[in-house]
């Protein structure tokens, strides 16, 4: 794999990554696990804290006097894959080892990775396994027969119940050391960890001494913003209106529901918007064709749960929409984080109608959680309401719930922005795009039409700003607007069409 030459962190950053220097932080992870220091490493969602585990681990895989196998514990089948594939195709001996594969298929793997090092620099360098494949007798036997360097947790917020994507499975994963060599690294990597769960991956791990890096949770490239909406109606108008705006750029709608990701779906295909759901449960087969077809470019719009999004590697989302609000902040964090990793400006819309807090009180409250949990939940989603409500800057909100204490204004929310261009609000959403004269003239335009009658007997503000900015060209396409059927269309088309069409 390797000429003789000295094997460096930079040698393989630009031989197997192609890269000619790191990204900040990266370098100084790196080094620290070479120096076999037990490792924290809180890096932002698009960070790059793959290379940081990587380009060790085929380190110590390459030391001719004493190789070692790097072991990663992953909580997604499809994240292993993909980081697997990649590897490889670097020419990277990599594996995976999870339960959709066959025991024909495990037992192939498990031959190349008690293969000897010394004798073959092809054998595995690093195995990718769940927290569940820890407890198998069958791994435990095959990992006793060779030399690990280097565990690396990832995702390590799964290991506290005040984490965003709690895994018991996280909670047992030293217990596994007791089969392996003692003098391993132990690294834990994750995009949202405040000082709580911080503390408790480092006991949990029985991380000694760590060296922890934190880095900056500010992500100076998006621009925030909360859009208060009072309705679910006005809620789907300013939708169309930023994807109106976002037209022919890639994004994400997220959703709290399973249902609501396929509503919004049909929704759109109505205004001749292509979309393409994602959830917990589409059939897998699918799922790899969304991801590959939304990595590729030919799926421009997804609509997803949270299910979407953790290990997807595409730099140039340039806007993400919160259809309804999130359960906390650790998931509007990772998601928001999923736009602008190319580093260009991106935007990210929340559309905040109160009613949707409901669903995440049900969810909060879910009978299967345990009463400590359902409270710590409920806490959480007290959090990411405050935010959502607050007049503050919300990054800063964010950088001090991760224990970034700051009180300097990022200039990158909707609350800054107004703070310094004296921006004001409007009525309602409505009137972000469709302006009180327009809608005025529009109105005028009417009561000259229909004489004495006026407007708002027969059409709503809502229903006017639907018709001003979609303009549907026929009866057909304007009883698709919400509000309006078949009996309104009938009896108003003909007379409305031309004054909205003329505005």
């Amino acid at each position: 794999m390797f000429e003789k030459v000295l094997i460096t962190p930079h040698l393989i950053l630009n031989k197997f990554f192609g890269y000619s220097n790191f990204r900040e932080g990266q370098l100084e992870i790196v080094n620290n696990i070479l120096a076999k220091k037990d490792t924290l490493a809180i890096l932002p969602t698009g960070g790059g804290k793959s290379i940081c585990f990587q380009i060790p681990a085929l380190i110590f895989g390459q030391n001719k006097n004493d190789p070692r196998t790097t072991i990663v514990i992953s909580p997604l089948i499809s994240l292993m894959k993909d980081q697997v594939d990649a590897l490889n195709r670097k020419g990277i001996p990599a594996c995976y080892i999870n339960s959709s594969m066959s025991k024909n298929k495990q037992q192939e793997i498990y031959k190349l990775i008690e293969s000897d090092p010394t004798k073959n620099e092809n054998s595995i360098k690093i195995i990718y396994v769940s927290p569940e494949r820890l407890k198998s007798t069958k791994f435990i036997s095959v990992i006793k027969k060779i030399k690990i360097g280097m565990l690396v947790v990832d995702e390590a917020h799964c290991i506290s119940q005040w984490g965003s994507d709690f895994r018991p499975h996280y909670k047992q994963i030293a217990d596994f050391y007791q089969h392996i060599n003692k003098d391993i690294v132990k690294v834990a990597f994750t995009a949202t960890a405040n000082k709580i769960i911080q503390d408790e991956i480092c006991t949990t791990l029985k991380l000694t001494n760590p060296f922890i890096y934190l880095k900056s949770f500010s992500r100076n490239n998006l621009f925030l913003e909360v859009i208060k909406c009072e309705s679910e109606t006005i809620k789907n108008l300013v939708m169309l209106r930023i994807l109106d705006q976002h037209s022919g750029q890639t994004g994400i709608i997220y959703c709290a529901t399973r249902k609501a990701t396929e509503n919004l779906v049909n929704f759109l295909q109505t205004f001749n918007i292509f979309a393409t759901r994602y959830h917990g449960a589409v059939d897998k087969k699918e799922k790899e064709e969304i991801q590959n077809s939304f990595i590729n470019g030919k799926i421009k719009l997804i609509i997803a749960t949270n299910a979407f999004g953790m290990g997807i590697d595409k730099s140039d989302v340039r806007f993400i929409i919160h259809y309804q609000i999130p359960g906390n902040i650790e998931n509007y964090y990772q998601e928001i984080g999923r736009a602008g990793r190319d580093g260009k400006p991106s935007n990210c819309y929340s559309l905040f109608y109160v009613d949707d807090i409901k669903i995440q009180m049900s969810f909060a409250q879910n009978n299967k959680e345990s009463s400590v949990q359902t409270k710590i939940n409920l806490q959480k989603l007290q959090q990411i309401y405050k935010l959502f409500k607050t007049k503050e800057c919300r990054t800063n909100i964010i950088l001090n719930y991760f224990g970034e204490a700051t009180q300097k204004r990022c200039h990158n929310c909707d609350n800054c922005k107004e703070q310094v261009f004296k921006h004001k609000e409007p009525k309602h959403a409505l009137l972000t795009k469709v302006s009180e004269s327009e809608m005025a003239l529009i109105k005028k335009l009417l009561l000259q039409k229909y004489m004495q009658k006026k407007p708002t007997t027969f059409l709503t503000d809502t229903e006017i700003c639907y018709l001003s900015v979609i303009k549907p060209n026929n009866k057909i396409d304007s009883m698709k607007i919400p509000g309006l059927g078949t009996g309104w269309a009938n009896k108003w088309w003909k007379t409305v069409a031309p004054v909205i069409n003329t505005k």
